[in-house]
């Protein structure tokens, strides 16, 4: 083969992946003679991109480091080295090395304040972003890593930055992912409907289809949090009513509270934030609960029992010893503490289940 055809078929490599079709990349990058090591460098810059797109991070590191071994000074290999190097304060160090190679060009700035980010030096990466931006401010690469950084403080600030970012390049997928991100709470349908589309136009990247998942149930979580407390107080006054002698008076007021606060409050939030999740995918409520059981079973079963663990036990406990007293303190606040408690254990399994692709 050819220097030329080695060349031209590394070109055609980039350009599939540049079409977003990483595996054929790859097949035909495996193929191409690596004695020169130039051609190894940058055989090996161009798989860990492809594999990177496959969400193959391991691969891609073993990629970078195969790429920087055959030319130790190619800026493309350090990049790539810097970009996916998992030990921080490694990445940090070939971060820096890269700003001293090319201190004119504002992605290295950039990659240097990704590490610094995940050293959590945040107003150093803050600077190197800022400088990024400075010397190319019409970078994607170096706006959506000023946003990133900006995000840890001021969210409106990196909003309108990653905007800036969409008027440049309206698909740039890291932008949209992180408005997505920052919208998840309050614009839920927003969020919704742009990690769809992400999902649609890259359905190899498994984590958007994580985030739709996680849009159904965080926020449930979360409003479990406010109910717990909220238990918490009216449960609280019952049993000052109960210290003063009045069983069933302080089982009355805190059934009522249950029922007229906590339980009502979690009805209507559901069904609030579910209507927001599926018009942003253009579905039903229905929809995109069974299609969330449909995909991760598991988890969202978990979830769902976590989440009426927590949310009914307070009722179903209160009608229980309105009937039947309690033999003990224990089967009076105990048993139902820790019915909570394993709810919120259920919790944190549900979470790592739904970011974990069930087999």
């Amino acid at each position: 083969m050819s220097t030329d055809d080695v060349w031209k078929r590394i070109e055609h490599a980039q350009f599939l992946i540049d079409i977003k079709r990483p595996q054929q990349a790859i097949e035909q990058l495996v193929r191409i003679p690596q004695g020169d090591l130039e051609v190894a460098a940058r055989v090996n810059c161009t798989l860990a991109q492809a594999h990177l797109l496959l969400d193959q991070k391991d691969k891609a590191y073993a990629c970078a480091r195969r790429a920087i071994e055959a030319s130790p000074n190619d800026v493309l290999s350090l990049y790539w080295l810097s970009t996916l190097e998992p030990d921080s304060l490694r990445a940090l160090e070939h971060a820096t090395r890269l700003v001293e190679m090319i201190p004119d060009v504002g992605i290295a700035h950039a990659v240097k304040a990704r590490a610094l980010a995940l050293n959590r030096r945040w107003d150093e990466a803050l600077n190197a972003a800022r400088e990024g931006e400075r010397l190319d401010p019409e970078d994607s690469f170096v706006l959506n890593t000023l946003g990133r950084v900006l995000a840890k403080n001021d969210e409106k600030a990196a909003l309108d930055v990653f905007k800036r970012v969409l008027a440049l390049e309206p698909e740039n997928a890291a932008a949209r992912e992180s408005i997505a991100l920052l919208e998840a709470d309050d614009h839920a349908d927003a969020s919704s409907r742009l990690f769809r589309d992400l999902l649609e136009q890259n359905p190899a990247v498994k984590g958007y289809e994580n985030q739709l998942h996680w849009l159904v149930f965080k926020p449930l979580f979360t409003l479990c949090m406010g109910l717990t407390i909220a238990y918490l107080i009216g449960w609280s006054i019952a049993g000052l009513v109960y210290a003063f002698g009045s069983r069933q008076v302080a089982l009355i007021v805190g059934l009522v509270w249950t029922a007229l606060f906590p339980l009502r409050a979690m009805d209507a939030a559901v069904r609030k934030h579910l209507s927001k999740v599926a018009a942003g995918q253009g579905k039903t409520r229905r929809d995109v609960v069974n299609l969330a059981f449909k995909r991760r079973p598991i988890g969202a079963t978990i979830a769902t029992t976590s989440i009426a663990l927590l949310s009914l036990t307070p009722a179903v406990f209160g009608v229980a010893r309105y009937f039947v007293p309690a033999s003990s303190w224990w089967t009076a606040l105990g048993v139902p503490i820790l019915v909570m408690l394993c709810g919120w254990i259920g919790a944190l399994v549900a979470r790592h289940m739904i970011f974990v692709r069930e087999r």
